[in-house]
């Protein structure tokens, strides 16, 4: 008898696995099956007669069991977060083996349960074992088989009560669609009133049940093939990796706009409207670290350091690149050759903008302002009060320069020469024109610099550079001269 229900219960099962795997499919959604084959071992109930089977037996006993077949079958929905609704229909069978009872107990539950996954348990997961704990609330049907109770002869009752079952659980998934599953549930029933026209019986119903099943996914519901929460009819990227967030139509998020994923962008803070390539950085034609839409010198050699808008390090400022300035220190504001130093078109190491004698002959020593030997400098600006030979305020910045150029300069002299324009009597011209000529010279040597290096001549007018007939010539022959000594 054990042995036959045992067959009919495993044809079931078999039968329910073949219907589930039917319609499972290889990206499951949320619905799912589970056929489990196991045991039952229910626990001693104590058992209250009131029947004409129990005359010359004990009408207060306990029954005990020995562990019996157990089936179920659930229905079940994998939700988002960690809550799972199942439905489980399950049978058991266990023989009564008791000194004062002989038959076996037959059970059929209904249960609504609620599951809490502790990781995640849809079949596409790439975990390996994932627990779960819950509850379920339902029906039993309980039914005494072949039952007697001493010598009397056997009979047969059922009753339906309302019960109660825990259970935890372990899930293995074996493919995307399979799972293995190893399940406990026990289960407290109501207590069976179990009643005829011939008395009554009161008894009770609590059972362990173990469980070895096999996790099907279904092919029913709202399908989202690649589980990322947007159904598949409103999926406008159908194929997104697990666990990557997504927005309302499917795709996964993409911040900077760029037509790359925020999970596979490596420059996530692209400007809008840049090309990109395929990590999502815009492109770099010279790989020099700067992307094309903002790089103003786009072949920049390979390894040569740049600035933020992509063009070679130019340190000074001076429009040489640092790579083929020779001079990288040059001051700003200086005009520089293509070597990235200061234009000197005499070529006698002052630059262009410091020479005060631009056309000094060829590989002649010069002084610090790029005067040499012979050569004649007027001091435009240094001028006297009329008819006198007190230097006027702004003589003296002029002054300080020449007094500076010749600390500079310490194998260098000077001759200065004053002139004057042709007005009034040629003697006192050259009177006037030699006290000019030391007030510069006194002036010079207060600043530092030895007298016998100042030598100081009045020329008057005899050594005129423009016409004396006009005011703007006479202005010109007005003049303190330098010319330099070596």
């Amino acid at each position: 008898m054990i042995y036959g229900r045992l067959a009919r219960l495993t044809g079931i099962a078999a039968i329910s696995l073949c219907a589930s795997n039917t319609f499972a499919a290889d990206d499951a959604p949320g619905w799912y099956t589970n056929i489990g084959i196991g045991i039952t071992a229910p626990a001693d109930a104590d058992v209250s007669a009131n029947h004409v089977s129990t005359v010359g037996a004990p009408t207060n006993f306990t029954n005990s069991f020995d562990a019996g077949f157990a089936f179920e079958s659930r229905l079940g929905y994998d939700m988002a977060g960690v809550m799972r609704p199942e439905v489980s229909l399950g049978l058991g069978q266990a023989d009564v083996n008791s000194s004062n009872a002989t038959g076996e107990v037959e059970t059929a539950k209904l249960f609504g349960n609620l599951w809490f996954d502790l990781g995640t348990t849809n079949l596409g997961t790439t975990k390996t074992l994932l627990p779960y704990l819950g509850f379920g609330i339902g029906f039993l049907n309980y039914s005494l088989k072949d039952y007697a109770v001493g010598a009397n002869p056997r009979f047969g009752e059922s009753d339906r009560v309302t019960a109660f079952q825990l259970g935890s659980g372990i899930t293995m998934p074996l493919t995307s669609a399979l799972a293995l599953s190893l399940d406990y549930r026990y289960v407290i029933g109501g207590d069976p009133d179990l009643g005829s026209s011939a008395g009554s019986f009161d008894t009770e119903y609590n059972a362990h049940n173990l469980y070895v099943g096999l996790r099907s996914a279904l092919g029913f519901g709202t399908p989202d093939a690649d589980h990322d929460g947007v159904a598949d009819a409103n999926d406008a990227c159908p194929s997104t990796p697990k666990n990557i967030p997504v927005g309302a139509s499917g795709c996964p998020y993409d911040t900077d706009t760029d037509g790359v994923a925020d999970y596979l962008d490596s420059c996530p803070g692209t400007l809008p409207n840049s090309s990109v390539d395929e990590r999502g950085c815009v492109f770099d034609s010279d790989r020099d670290g700067v992307g094309d839409n903002v790089d103003q010198c786009p072949g920049t050699p390979n390894g040569v350091p740049v600035d933020d808008t992509g063009c070679e390090m130019d340190s000074d400022g001076d429009g040489v690149p640092d790579t083929r300035d020779r001079c990288a220190a040059t001051p700003s504001n200086i005009a520089v050759d293509a070597s990235g130093c200061a234009a000197d078109a005499d070529r006698d190491g002052v630059s262009d903008k410091l020479d005060q004698c631009a056309d000094t002959p060829a590989g002649a020593q010069v002084m610090s302002n790029g005067c040499a030997a012979d050569q004649r400098l007027v001091l435009r600006g240094v001028n006297f009060e009329t008819n006198s030979a007190k230097l006027a305020p702004n003589a003296t910045r002029i002054l300080d320069a020449i007094a500076d150029t010749l600390r500079e300069s310490p194998a260098f002299s000077i001759q200065i020469n004053g002139h004057t324009d042709s007005v009034g009597a040629a003697a006192y011209n050259r009177t006037l024109s030699q006290k000019r000529a030391d007030s510069v010279r006194n002036y010079l040597i207060s600043s530092g610099i030895e007298g016998s290096r100042l030598k100081a001549t009045g020329l008057g007018e005899t050594s005129p550079i423009a016409s004396n007939d006009t005011s703007q010539g006479r202005a010109l022959n007005r003049r303190v001269e330098i010319r330099v000594l070596q």
